[in-house]
């Protein structure tokens, strides 16, 4: 059984010439439910919805290597396991 409150987040990856660009938003203390991301356009929803987010970053990786060590990271950090 899952116990709240619960968390979510919205990963944008944008290849260019200079690598990935990730933009991350990301939602704490969430109830039961909640859609993630909140519905409605998305990029006008993720910057100002209806649920603020608790957590926005943008970062650039230039290889593949570079965009896996960052998304563990912030796996690690932002979904640490838990003994529920």
């Amino acid at each position: 059984m899952s116990i709240a409150p619960f968390s979510g987040s919205v990963l944008i990856l944008q290849e260019n010439q200079d690598g990935i660009h990730v933009e991350v938003y990301h939602w704490d203390n969430l109830d039961l439910g909640v859609p993630i991301p909140p519905r409605g356009p998305i990029t006008a929803t993720l910057a100002s919805g209806p649920i603020p987010h608790t957590f926005h970053a943008q970062r650039m990786a230039t290889t593949r290597t570079d965009l896996i060590a960052k998304f563990t990271q912030y796996i690690n950090s932002k979904f640490p396991d838990t003994t529920a």
